[in-house]
C-alpha cells in the first residue's frame, strides 16, 4: 500500500491494483470524481508493488515493466523500462526506479537536482543515474532522493537546506553524494527536511532537520552528520496468574494457563522437575493465553508424577524485549486407574446364525473388540467387529477387551466358553409309521469309467397301529446335525429305529451346466462365473458354488468354466431368496449323498461348506442344493461339477451311459428275492 498527497492506493493478492480518495489529474486511474471508497484501476491485473506520488501513481508488474497514471505531462505514461525491482515515486515529481541488473533509473521534475543527473532540467523518460551499478534501496522525496550501494553505503542528492544530503553544507547537490560517517546500511528512507537508514545490524541512523526532534536522538539540533536513535527497548513483564492443573480424564497431560500480556508476539512454556532445579522440555510460539503439555513437549512425561511449569512472555524484538520467566506453579498428573472386570455376557449361539457378542463390566469409553483365542470344534471366527461365526455345532473360547481411555488402562476379560447348538426341529405325525428300505441296486462300469445308480432309494411307509387298531398319535423330535447323510428319529411308543431319508429327484445335468425346478417345474436359470465361482440366479433366488483347496484357498474354475475337485476337497456353498429358519440341504449325486444342511438365516440367505467324501470316483457328479421360498414352495438347485482326473471317455462308457434308466431298473427287479430281503430294513 501507499498513500499520496489527498490518495491511497493498494495491491492485492490476485495482482489488481485498488485507488481512492482525490482524483485530480486522474490519479485513481479511473475517470470521475474523488471516490471514498476503493475503486479497480483498469487494465492492472498483474502488479506486484504500488507506489503513490503527489499526483501521480506507479506500479511493478509481474513481468518486470512499470505502468504509471496521473500527472503525466512530466513523468510520461510509459517510462519503457523493463527489468524493474523496485520503484520509488517522489511525493513531489518525480520518480526512480533499481532496473534487474541494479542500475539506479530517475526521471521527472529536476529543480533541486534531485534526478542526480548533473543538471537541472526535467526529464520525461529514465536517465541512469551515474556509479550506480549495484543498488539495494532507493527513496525519493519531494525534491531529494538518497540510495544504497551493494557495498552498505547511502548515497543521496537534490535540495539540502536543512542537510538532508548528508553532506557538510547546505548547498543542493545534483549528483550523488556519499553520507558522511554511515556504513552498513540495508535500507533507507527521504524524508521532506530528513532522512534516515536501517543498519544491518538492526540500528537506525539520521540526519537533517530535527527541529521537533524527528532524528530521535533525544535533542532537537538539525544536523547534517548521522545521529544514532535512541533504542532502548524496554522488556515485557513476567507472566502472572500462572496455573497449572492436571488435564481432566486424561493421562500425562498438563494444562498451562496464564494472565493476557497485550504486547507479547507468543509466549514460551517450561516444564521442570518437581524441585523446579531441572528443564525438561519446553514448548515454544504459543499463541493465547493457554496450552496442554503432552509428551511431545516431554517425551517422558508419566502418570501421577508431580513437575513445576514456567510461562515466558516473547517480545516482537523490536519495540519489546522477552520478559523474565514467570514464577513457577506446582502440578501432578493423573494416576492410572483400573477397570472394573470385563466379562463376556454373550455365551451360547445357535449353529446357522450368527452371535452378537456383548459384555458387561469395564469402565471409561474406550472401545471392545473380540477375539477368538480357541476355535475349537465349533470353528469360530469374527466375521465383524461384534459378530462370531460357527462352522458347526460345538464350543470355542472368545476373549473381550476393553481399549484405554482416559484414566483408565486396558483390560480383557478371561477367555470364555461359547456353545453353539444344533437347531433343534420338533414335528407332530399323525402317528407313527414303520418304514422298509429297499435299496435299488447299482450298476458300475470299469473303473476309469461313470458310474449310473439305476434308482434312488424305495421307502415304504406303514402306520403303527395301537391296541385298538387305530393310528396312535405321537411327537417326535428331531434333531438336525450339521454335515449328516441321514436323519435320526426317535419316538416314545416304540424302540428307537433308523430311517433312511429319500435323496430329492433331479434331473441330468451335465459338467458345468444348472437347473433349478420350484415345486417340481423347472424354471429358467442364468449361469455365470465370478471370482472362480459359478452363479446362478433364478428370478428372487440365487445359488454360488465354488471349491476350496486344503490350504483353505479358492479352487479356478477350469478352461470350460466348471468347478472341479478332488476327493478331499470341500465345496462352497451360499443360497439366497430363501424362508428363514427353513432348512436347507446339500447332496452330491450321482450316487446320491446327503453333505449337510443348515438354516437360513433371518436375511434369506445361507453360507456353509461341506467337505468331498473321500472315495468320491472320479466323473461328472452333481450337487444339489434344496430350500423352500418363502411362499413355502421347494425349490431344487442342480449344477454339474467334475471331480478327480478326467481321462478321455471311451466308447464303450459312452455306449453304456446310454443305457436307458429303465432297462437298469429293469435289472434291479430280477435280483433274486433273498437278495432283496437281506436289503431290508426294519424301522
Amino acid at each position: 500500500m501507499s498513500t499520496g498527497y489527498g490518495h491511497a492506493c493498494a495491491v492485492k493478492s490476485d495482482g489488481s491494483a485498488w485507488c481512492w480518495g482525490w482524483n485530480h489529474y486522474g490519479i485513481l486511474g479511473s475517470g470521475g470524481p474523488a471516490s471514498n471508497i476503493p475503486k479497480v484501476v483498469p487494465g492492472i491485473s498483474t502488479a506486484t508493488q504500488i507506489r503513490a506520488g503527489a499526483w501521480h501513481v506507479c506500479v511493478v508488474l509481474a513481468n518486470a515493466t512499470m505502468s504509471c497514471w496521473g500527472y503525466t505531462a512530466i513523468l510520461g505514461t510509459n517510462p519503457g523500462l523493463t527489468g524493474i525491482t523496485m520503484v520509488s515515486v517522489s511525493k513531489g515529481q518525480h520518480i526512480c526506479a533499481i532496473a534487474s541488473d541494479l542500475t539506479l533509473k530517475c526521471w521527472g521534475y529536476n529543480q533541486e537536482g534531485q534526478l542526480g543527473i548533473n543538471n537541472t532540467t526535467d526529464q520525461t523518460t529514465p536517465m541512469t543515474v551515474a556509479g550506480f551499478e549495484g543498488t539495494i534501496s532507493v527513496s525519493s522525496n519531494n525534491h531529494d532522493t538518497c540510495a544504497v550501494k551493494a557495498d552498505g553505503t547511502p548515497w543521496c542528492w537534490g535540495w539540502n537546506a536543512f542537510g538532508q544530503v548528508g553532506v557538510a553544507s547546505t548547498a543542493n547537490q545534483t549528483i550523488p553524494t556519499a553520507v558522511s560517517g554511515v556504513t552498513g546500511v540495508a535500507k533507507i528512507s527521504a524524508g521532506y527536511t530528513h532522512t534516515c537508514a536501517l543498519l544491518t545490524d538492526t540500528t537506525i541512523k539520521c540526519w537533517g532537520d530535527n527541529r521537533w526532534g524527528q532524528l530521535g536522538d533525544g535533542t532537537t539540533n538539525t544536523t547534517y552528520n548521522a545521529v544514532s536513535v535512541s533504542l532502548a527497548t524496554p522488556a515485557l513483564a513476567a507472566p502472572t496468574s500462572v496455573t497449572a492443573t492436571a488435564t481432566s480424564s486424561t493421562l500425562k497431560s498438563i494444562n498451562v494457563s496464564w494472565a493476557a500480556n497485550a504486547n507479547a508476539s507468543s509466549f514460551t512454556v517450561k516444564i521442570y522437575n518437581s524441585a523446579g532445579s531441572s528443564l525438561l522440555g519446553t514448548k515454544t510460539g504459543v499463541s493465547g493465553t493457554s496450552t496442554t503439555i503432552t509428551s511431545s513437549t516431554y517425551g517422558s512425561i508419566a502418570d501421577g508424577a508431580a513437575y513445576k511449569i514456567a510461562v515466558t512472555a516473547i517480545g516482537d524484538g523490536t519495540n519489546y524485549l522477552d520478559s523474565s520467566e514467570s514464577s513457577q506453579d506446582s502440578v501432578t498428573t493423573n494416576s492410572v486407574s483400573t477397570q472394573t472386570p470385563v466379562v463376556l455376557t454373550s455365551t451360547s449361539g445357535t449353529y446357522g446364525a450368527d452371535l452378537t457378542l456383548a459384555t458387561s463390566g469395564g469402565s471409561g469409553s474406550g472401545a471392545v473388540t473380540y477375539a477368538v483365542t480357541t476355535a475349537g470344534t465349533a470353528g469360530c471366527s469374527i466375521t465383524s467387529g461384534t459378530k462370531l461365526r460357527a462352522t458347526s455345532a460345538g464350543t470355542c473360547t472368545v476373549t473381550a477387551t476393553k481399549a484405554a481411555s482416559g484414566l483408565y488402562s486396558a483390560d480383557s476379560s478371561i477367555a470364555t466358553t461359547v456353545t453353539f447348538a444344533a437347531v433343534a426341529v420338533t414335528t407332530t405325525t399323525a402317528a407313527p409309521t414303520l418304514s422298509i428300505v429297499i435299496q435299488a441296486p447299482v450298476t458300475t462300469v470299469a473303473q476309469g469309467q461313470a458310474s449310473v445308480a439305476t434308482v434312488a432309494p424305495t421307502t415304504t411307509t406303514l402306520p403303527v397301529l395301537g391296541a385298538n387298531g387305530l393310528p396312535v398319535p405321537s411327537t417326535t423330535s428331531t434333531t438336525i446335525a450339521a454335515a449328516k447323510s441321514k436323519t435320526v428319529v426317535t419316538t416314545s411308543t416304540l424302540p428307537p429305529v433308523t430311517t433312511t431319508v429319500g435323496p430329492p429327484v433331479i434331473g441330468k445335468v451335465a459338467a458345468g451346466e444348472t437347473a433349478v425346478q420350484v415345486d417340481g417345474v423347472e424354471t429358467e436359470a442364468k449361469v455365470s462365473r465370478e471370482n472362480n465361482q459359478m452363479v446362478v440366479n433364478a428370478g428372487s433366488v440365487s445359488a454360488t458354488l465354488s471349491g476350496i483347496d486344503s490350504q483353505g484357498k479358492t479352487l479356478p474354475l477350469d478352461t470350460d468354466g466348471t468347478v472341479h475337485l478332488s476327493a478331499g476337497d470341500v465345496i462352497k456353498v451360499r443360497v439366497g431368496g430363501f424362508e428363514p429358519k427353513s432348512i436347507v440341504e446339500v447332496w452330491l449325486f450321482s450316487t446320491p449323498t446327503q453333505l449337510g444342511s443348515a438354516v437360513v438365516a433371518p436375511d434369506g440367505t445361507m453360507s456353509g461348506t461341506y467337505k468331498l467324501p473321500f472315495g468320491v470316483k472320479s466323473g461328472s457328479h452333481r450337487v444339489v442344493v434344496t430350500a423352500k421360498l418363502p411362499n413355502g414352495k421347494s425349490t431344487t438347485f442342480t449344477l454339474g461339477i467334475l471331480v478327480g482326473k478326467i481321462s478321455k471317455t471311451s466308447t464303450l462308457t459312452r455306449v453304456l451311459i446310454a443305457i436307458p434308466i429303465s432297462l437298469a431298473i429293469g435289472f434291479g427287479f430280477l435280483l433274486p428275492n433273498q437278495v432283496r430281503r437281506r436289503k431290508r430294513r426294519l424301522i
